[in-house]
C-alpha cells in the first residue's frame, strides 16, 4: 500500500522523503515527451497504474522529461501490445527500507531499491536510485497487455 504522510511517501516497506515543491518546479518549464510518440503522452500516462499515481502525487508531470527522448518504446510480444522504458527525476531521499532488493553503498546508505508490480492490464518494474543527496531517479520498464 502506498501512503502519503506530508512529504513522506511509503511504497511497501520503503520510506521516501520527497520535496514536492522542488519537483514541481523542476518539471514546470520542461518540454513535452517526444521520443515515445504521442501515444505515451496522451494515453499511457492516463492509465490507472499505481506507479504513475505515485509519481503524480510527488508532483511529477508525466508528460514532460528533462531529456525529450528519455522515454523509449519497444515492440510487441506475444502477450504485450507495447512496452516503454524511461525514467523520471524526483527531489528527495530514500529514508529506509527492509525490501530485499535494496542495494547499499560503501557507507551503508541505501543506493537503490527495486519493485515489480502487476496491474490489471500491465506489468511494471521500477528501480528507485539515489543519484545524490537530494535527487532520485525512478527508472522503469512498463509493458501493456494486448486486449
Amino acid at each position: 500500500m502506498t501512503s502519503v504522510f506530508g512529504y513522506g511517501f511509503q511504497i511497501g516497506q520503503c520510506r521516501l522523503h520527497i520535496d514536492v515543491r522542488k519537483t514541481a518546479e523542476f518539471y514546470k518549464d520542461l518540454p513535452k515527451t517526444s521520443g515515445s510518440g504521442d501515444y505515451f503522452e496522451k494515453e499511457i500516462v492516463k492509465k490507472d497504474i499505481r506507479f504513475f499515481r505515485l509519481l503524480k502525487r510527488m508532483e511529477v508531470d508525466l508528460t514532460k522529461q528533462s531529456n525529450p527522448d528519455n522515454i523509449s518504446s519497444f515492440g510487441t510480444t506475444e502477450r504485450y501490445k507495447q512496452g516503454y522504458m524511461g525514467n523520471y527525476f524526483v527531489y528527495g531521499r530514500i529514508l529506509k527500507t527492509q525490501h530485499k532488493s535494496k542495494v547499499l553503498n560503501d557507507e551503508g546508505e541505501i543506493e537503490s531499491v527495486e519493485f515489480f508490480e502487476t496491474e490489471e492490464d500491465s506489468t511494471i518494474q521500477y528501480k528507485i536510485i539515489q543519484i545524490d543527496n537530494e535527487r532520485l531517479s525512478f527508472e522503469f520498464v512498463l509493458q501493456c497487455e494486448k486486449k
